[in-house]
């Protein structure tokens, strides 16, 4: 059986190979990872933070490995999250706009209404 350590490190990869394959999935085509994936991931890190902090260098080959893939996933995200943080500003700037427009839209319907009214 794997240390404790080892298994985290482990799942915490799974983890973020899961992330690392969607956040490519959304470079194109629709955004699907929503506020409560982003704040997994972080409590996920912050978890590895506080392990990594922690661990003394045992000499275990499996865990320095799970480390090694640990850090080439991070490196991954830190390339992928910018493009990802671009198409949602993107997308936030698109609701805005549409939100104005039905505002406006919504607007000129009551001015009318008041109109017929008269």
């Amino acid at each position: 059986m794997a240390p404790v350590g080892l298994q985290q490190v482990q799942e915490t990869n799974r983890k973020l190979s899961h992330f690392l394959r969607l956040a490519q999935e959304q470079e194109s085509g629709p955004l699907r990872i929503v506020a409560a994936d982003l704040l997994r991931l972080s409590s996920e890190l912050r978890k590895m933070e506080q392990l990594r902090a922690a661990k003394s260098d045992s000499g275990d080959a499996s865990l320095a490995e799970a480390w090694a893939e640990y850090r080439k996933h991070l490196e991954n995200l830190a390339f992928l999250l910018p493009g990802l943080q671009a198409r949602y500003a993107a997308e936030k700037a698109r609701l805005e706009r549409d939100r104005a427009h039905l505002q406006a839209a919504s607007g000129w319907v009551q001015t009318q209404e008041m109109l017929r009214r008269r």
